[in-house]
């Protein structure tokens, strides 16, 4: 898999992106990159240079020439222009992304705990390959070792600020005191008496060397925790103290260190030693690293809308490896997948996964689908007008097990049937002996020279990722004034409504769009389908949010209500192909 890694390299953005991107790079395989943007790096090459990677080296790319599978954003701030730009070239995941930008990005990683206000993360706070692999062996709270770190760059000059304070007379009782002087710092001007660690490569395995870290928010902060060495913070910003104080971690001011707050904070040995116990749980190694989780990913094959093409939206809802994005053009609900796409539908798919939700299998439940589909079937025929002389043609995309083509026989159809499943469009052909394809609808050729009067894809539409060619395709394969006909999940059903988290959280993984009645219309209309008529199917009484006895006495009632106002949870669409068709969706990622 091809990953790029873009991190913020600007001046006043310190080190802390750019050595995180360097220690992920060669955990990512060796097609993954480090876009070293000539615009921002002015001034950085001994920086990448002391990390251990020569700027010219084959892995750092000055700008972004081709297109990756994964692009990972470690930018603090992403620029909504750099998601515009960035948007086509590959999948965009941010990891601890605290722009205006994180709505919009299709996966985000939180690694730091506590940052999150808005737009929760996918995945939060996985462990770095960075973080040590030993822990502080002296338990005993004994501040006398201190080590004194602000990150590459220390822009607020925070380092001398501390050290400062540290030598001020008062007796802390500190033994020795340490500064760490990053690659960025430029001529700084140190106490006498503080030893200087001049541009450390792998300070994060010399922190449990030290009984104390003075730093702010961020990295190291959690470094030192995970080592099992307590902090002291001072924050180069109030956002950074917001955030520290959301987790409860001692802090000592913005900026100017209180020195008075600082000796409160040592006389009780006990916050720290509750502290180190929180941290134990909090950042405790993790089963799946960062670098893994990245490359654990199957990034989608498109991240704009697979109706109209707009993008990049904002998303909906995030779950570890779902996202899913609402179109503000046309309205459509989709998913961005990052699991590995299925492609069986074979074996339990239709038995045991079938009886899982609907209480028995497919062949179990086959002469209830029969039976409804005898309305559809009568539905599309009033819809179709009058009788033909010659049997009219009918095309079922994701047949299953053929009830709704042995309807259609029985109803007069000449039907095909086209499924993914082996063992299921055998079936048909053998057992029901109708002509049925076996694969995939986006990929099989179907002719076009003898088109269809109706096709109808029930419950399928929502297994398609290429949404807009899957449409184009079955307009195309029917006569003018034919029948599109499907049924749906519904989005402004009663499940949908009462807990749209919770909605989405158990819709199934291979459920790439979401439809809404009010929409579908103008949505259809894009590839020459009028819809002719919607019904609201699926009413649920006991999916309403009452308590169990009121639903049971009021049952036929809340059903009553169900119909009236729309809530089914599914529902079916008949449309008819115009006589002349003209797209009008727009364009979309290859």
């Amino acid at each position: 898999m091809k990953i790029l890694i873009y991190p913020a390299l600007k001046e006043t953005e310190g080190s802390g992106h750019l050595r995180r991107a360097l220690s992920l790079l060669p955990h990512l395989g060796e097609d993954a990159r480090l876009l070293y943007d000539e615009s921002e790096s002015a001034g950085r090459d001994a920086l990448i240079t002391a990390l251990g990677f020569a700027p010219d080296s084959p892995q750092v790319h000055r700008r972004l020439d081709t297109a990756y599978d994964l692009i990972v954003l470690d930018r603090r701030a992403t620029a909504p222009e750099d998601v515009e730009r960035l948007y086509d070239r590959g999948c965009l995941v941010g990891l601890d992304e605290g722009g205006s930008s994180r709505a919009r990005l299709p996966f985000l990683v939180d690694t730091l705990p506590g940052t999150t206000v808005r737009h929760a993360p996918n995945v939060r706070a996985l462990q770095l390959p960075a973080y040590p692999e030993s822990r502080r062996r002296n338990e005993a709270l004994s501040f006398r070792n201190i080590l004194i770190s602000f990150g590459g760059e220390d822009a607020a000059h925070l380092s001398e600020r501390m050290a400062a304070a540290l030598l001020s007379g008062a007796d802390y009782g500190f033994h020795r005191i340490t500064v760490v002087e990053g690659h960025l710092f430029g001529p700084r001007t140190w106490p006498e008496g503080v030893r200087v660690l001049r541009s450390p490569l792998r300070l994060v395995e010399q922190i449990p060397d030290y009984d104390l870290v003075f730093c702010s928010f961020g990295l190291t902060c959690f470094e030192a925790l995970t080592a099992g060495v307590p902090v002291i913070l001072l924050n180069p910003t109030v956002r950074h103290r917001r955030l520290s104080r959301r987790l409860d971690l001692p802090e000592i001011g913005v900026k100017s260190p209180r020195t008075g707050k600082l000796r409160r904070l040592l006389a009780r040995p006990e916050l720290f030693r509750e502290l180190l116990v929180k941290a134990a749980g909090m950042f405790a190694p993790r089963e799946e690293s960062l670098d893994a989780l990245i490359r654990s990913l199957f990034p989608p094959e498109r991240t704009r809308c697979p109706l109209c093409g707009a993008g990049p939206s904002p998303a909906l809802a995030r779950f570890p490896r779902r996202t899913y994005v609402r179109c503000p053009l046309c309205g459509l609900v989709y998913l961005l997948s990052f699991a590995r796409k299925r492609d069986d539908y074979d074996g339990e798919y239709f038995f045991s996964e079938y009886r899982r939700q609907y209480g028995r299998t497919y062949l179990e439940d086959f002469e209830t689908i029969k039976t409804r589909s005898a309305g559809r079937l009568a539905r599309i025929g009033r819809l179709l007008g009058p009788e033909p002389a010659v049997p009219r043609r009918l095309l079922d995309v994701g047949c299953a097990y053929g009830a709704f083509m042995q309807a259609a026989r029985e109803a007069g159809y000449r039907t095909v049937g086209l499924d993914l499943g082996r063992e299921s469009s055998r079936y048909v052909r053998e057992t029901l002996g109708l002509e049925c394809l076996h694969g995939d609808f986006e990929k099989t050729s179907l002719p076009e020279a003898e088109r269809f009067d109706a096709v109808t894809m029930w419950f399928v539409i929502e297994h398609f990722q290429h949404t807009a060619e899957v449409l184009e395709k079955a307009a195309g394969l029917l006569k003018p004034g034919g029948i599109f006909a499907f049924s749906t999940p519904n989005g402004a059903g009663i499940s949908a409504r009462t807990g749209r988290e919770k909605f989405l959280r158990g819709c199934p993984e291979d459920h790439y769009s979401l439809w809404f009645p009010a929409r579908v219309g103008k949505q259809l209309k894009r590839f020459g389908l009028d819809v002719l008529d919607i019904r609201l199917t699926g009413h649920h009484p006991e999916r309403f949010p009452l308590p169990g006895y009121i639903k049971a006495k009021t049952g036929f009632l809340l059903g009553a209500v169900s119909r009236i106002f729309g809530l089914g949870d599914t529902f079916e669409v008949y449309a008819v192909k115009q006589a002349t068709v003209r797209s009008t969706h727009a364009g979309r990622r290859s």
